[in-house]
């Protein structure tokens, strides 16, 4: 099937929504005007020889992942059709479908929407580096099974998976995700990471309502910061007083690394382990940065926390401002990090609370 230029164009659905994201006082036809002279630029891009799809997509047809027409997609999700429409994923949307009206599936889109960003960019890139990781075999467990995908009209992949739960709302409460399951869900997230660094592939960041789950918390990631072939320099980073994204410092440089990716998962431990994690962003981050660089370094929340559980909240606390060092070579590698709540998943089973804090230095030098 031969690309084409329609996922770069405005949607009119889009343009409207655009409308109530612009800024006060600002006149709809200067940011109009830039997002059009942006399409064409893209537009372009996508017509030259040596293209990015061109050039990138190459799926083997004996994975068996298929390649799905725009009418396909439409309908699955019946026109997409707001009923149809899980959530909004980082960049996009996840609906729920049907593939010739029996077999449920779920497909996430790639959005492009008002102000125009660099973020538009790297949809592309987005949508072929998730196509590649999750073709092939040794997949994790904790990844989406790919069925199809599609880049006309729109970028979308197909899961073939079920919708079950989402870590939000009423599922992240005390008592229905205790200490010990959101200690099971961070390891899960470990060993992903892990697998992908295993690979040279980079997560950036991962939130937590990004997540399905089953009954016994097993959890299936769908969403993404950005999926890329890391760099080896792990040792630069840049000196700021307040981190603006939740990406590490030395990500400002361009430079996505392993220590990079280790920073993230601190700040994910740290949504996993407090119970207003779904509140403002922003705000939430700035208060992280602030209690592990320079405050009380207590971040596990107290309402976890019951009596006799003070030395793994502890534990738990001085392994998230570990991987949240400003210096990519002072934080611990992701194996360590692993090792580290497998120590504790252990010790809990035990009875016990704790490792100590020679044990968590052990483990958290790097291989």
């Amino acid at each position: 099937m031969k690309y084409n230029s329609a996922p770069y164009l405005f949607q009119e659905e889009n343009f409207n929504r655009g409308r109530e994201r612009m800024p006060p006082g600002l006149g709809l036809g200067p940011i109009a005007e830039m997002f059009g002279n942006l399409c064409r630029t893209y537009k372009e891009k996508m017509e030259e020889e040596n293209s990015l799809f061109k050039m990138k997509l190459h799926i083997d047809p004996s994975d068996g992942v298929e390649l799905y027409s725009y009418e396909e997609l439409n309908a699955m999700t019946n026109n997409f059709n707001k009923a149809n429409e899980i959530q909004e994923t980082l960049f996009g949307k996840l609906y729920r479908g049907l593939v010739n009206g029996k077999t449920e599936v779920l497909i996430k889109t790639w959005e492009f929407i008002l102000p125009p960003q660099r973020v538009f960019n790297d949809h592309p890139t987005r949508f072929i580096n998730e196509i590649e990781m999750l073709t092939g075999g040794d997949q994790h467990s904790t990844l989406m099974k790919l069925k199809g995908f599609c880049f006309q009209t729109v970028l979308a992949v197909v899961y073939d998976e079920k919708p079950t739960k989402f870590l939000s709302g009423d599922d992240l409460s005390v008592e229905n995700f205790g200490l010990d399951k959101r200690l099971y869900v961070a390891t899960q997230f470990a060993k992903l990471v892990v697998w992908m660094h295993e690979r040279h592939i980079s997560c950036g960041f991962i939130r937590l309502d990004k997540v399905m789950f089953d009954e016994d918390f097993n959890i299936k990631v769908f969403d993404f910061g950005f999926i890329a072939h890391f760099s080896e320099a792990d040792n630069k980073y840049a000196i700021v007083d307040v981190a603006l994204s939740i990406d590490a410092y030395e990500v400002y440089d361009g430079i996505r690394t392993k220590k990079a990716d280790v920073y993230v998962f601190g700040v994910l431990l740290a949504d996993v382990f407090t119970i207003n994690a779904q509140g403002n962003i922003g705000s939430r981050f700035v208060w992280l940065v602030g209690t592990v660089q320079g405050g009380d370094k207590k971040v596990v929340d107290k309402a976890l926390v019951q009596v006799g559980h003070e030395d793994l909240a502890n534990s738990l606390n001085s392994l998230i401002v570990a991987c949240m060092k400003v210096k990519p070579n002072e934080r611990p590698n992701m194996k360590g990090v692993l090792a580290c709540l497998l120590g504790l998943l252990k010790q809990r089973k035990r009875g016990l609370n704790t490792m100590g804090a020679q044990g968590l230095q052990i483990l958290l030098r790097d291989e």
